[in-house]
């Protein structure tokens, strides 16, 4: 009991304020262990990485880039740690209420990031390694039949067929391209997507010179479309006018904001492939020792990069369809309006920029919706545009902003003021449809308007 008054006291808990003292102390002290464990592992890669670079002369190469960055990212990591240490340990320690969560008898040290965030090496820390195989990582990103939640424990099992056997790991990358027929397969993705489809052509070329074994053309083509996909998906993020630059800008571009992409895919496209690319750029031609295997790796680092723009293409549209999920059996409008608001809510901090204003004005993306109406489309079907259509009027509804207004009145209703992203929200969305709304709705939204100052005059 002593050391945990110790504890206690100089944590700054005050006495009641934790039920369970022991599972408290216990907890504590396998959460220390554990950012122990990780400051002296990236203390250990710091060190190599540190010698590395000084044996590394030529200051120009994608290697000493490559150091460059993981010295980076693992001093980043490292002030994290330091910065969970000192501000963050005593409330996830805290959080954990229940006896069957005492890590210490759970040996959970894999797991207790399922008990709320801590910090991100504890993760992730094998993407901190200079040494990692980011090239696996890549090609074995997006395999069919791998589904959402196997897709990393396939990644480390090919990982360690290729320690134990490069010449089974590259006939099992022959075999994968060639059972999924996966150049094909590519073709017809890029046909069907809006922002590539204009590379269908080219993607029909490499496909003939694929399927006749003519590698080395098939090579040439499919590295420049490799960087030119990078263009697609700057653009599809950030909007055409974005500057590109050259394939390492482009790929730190695509990456910047999704961290868990940028950990596993951007050492290799940033550091690995441009080789490949500049010698291709330079000589006209490649020269390596096996063509075929050559061009069967860039076949999966095509399907990798080519799955990520398809995604980020359409992840405006997949959050209209699934709000319209959430819609099928509710009639009132009243009932509608407020489940369209919650799911908004939230989709507040994880939609892009593009996702807002395709629900602020669906006519700025009607090319890309028409592109996608099915030829066969029944009348009493409905397609994406429709989605997008209704779910965007309804926003722009009396019923919706009857419902914000509602919220800033429980709002204020509350003896402790709580919820500011809530509120922070409704702030946005008033500011962004104010200036378009009309009759009723327009009514309503300057009564949000008012009603949030209200709210800001009580907070002060």
């Amino acid at each position: 009991m002593e050391t945990i008054e110790y504890l206690f006291k100089n944590l700054g808990i005050e006495e009641g304020q934790v039920k369970e003292p022991d599972l408290f102390l216990r907890n504590f002290l396998y959460t220390t262990i554990a950012a122990r464990k990780d400051l002296l592992e990236i203390s250990e890669r710091q060190r190599y990485i540190e010698k590395r670079i000084k044996k590394e002369s030529d200051h120009d190469s994608y290697y000493y880039k490559k150091l460059e960055y993981f010295r980076k990212i693992n001093k980043e990591a490292k002030e994290e740690i330091v910065k969970y240490i000192c501000y963050g340990q005593k409330d996830y320690v805290q959080k954990i209420k229940i006896t069957y969560n005492d890590l210490i008898d759970r040996d959970a040290e894999n797991k207790m990031w399922l008990y709320g965030r801590i910090y991100d090496y504890r993760l992730n820390a094998r993407f901190y390694d200079s040494e990692y195989d980011f090239s696996s990582c890549v090609k074995f990103y997006n395999i069919p039949g791998v589904g959402s939640l196997d897709f990393m424990s396939n990644i480390e099992k090919h990982i360690k067929l290729k320690r134990t056997s490069l010449e089974d790991y590259n006939q099992e990358i022959i075999r994968l391209v060639d059972e999924s027929n996966m150049v094909s397969d590519m073709k017809l993705r890029v046909e069907s997507n809006y922002h590539i489809h204009v590379r269908k052509e080219i993607f029909e070329t490499m496909e003939v010179l694929f399927s006749e074994k003519k590698y080395l053309a098939f090579i040439t083509m499919a590295a420049i479309q490799l960087e030119g996909i990078f263009n697609d998906l700057v653009g599809i993020r950030f909007g055409r006018k974005e500057k590109q630059g050259t394939l390492v800008e482009k790929v730190s571009r695509a990456f910047k904001d999704d961290s868990f992409l940028k950990l596993i895919l951007y050492p290799y496209f940033a550091f690995d492939i441009p080789n490949l690319r500049n010698e291709i750029a330079h000589k006209g031609i490649v020269e390596v020792q096996d063509i075929k295997q050559t061009a069967y790796n860039l076949v999966l680092d095509l399907n990798c990069i080519l799955y990520v723009t398809e995604r980020a293409s359409t992840d405006k549209f997949r959050k209209f369809i699934k709000i319209y999920e959430k819609l099928i059996g509710i009639e009132e409008n009243r009932e509608i309006a407020n489940c369209i608001a919650n799911e908004l809510y939230k989709s507040k901090d994880i939609a892009y920029e593009f996702f807002w204003e395709l629900l602020l004005d669906p006519e700025m993306y009607k090319e890309e919706l028409d592109y996608y109406i099915p030829d066969d489309l029944n009348e009493d079907e409905v397609c994406l545009k429709d989605i997008v259509y209704f779910i965007s009027s309804q926003v722009k509804g009396e019923a919706f902003w009857d419902v914000l207004l509602e919220t800033c009145d429980e709002y204020l209703l509350r003896d402790k003021k709580q919820d500011k992203e809530l509120i922070s929200f409704i702030e946005n969305m008033e500011k962004r449809y104010i200036g378009i709304l009309e009759g009723t709705a327009k009514q309503k939204c300057c009564q949000v308007n008012a009603k949030l100052m209200e709210i800001k005059r009580s907070n002060e």
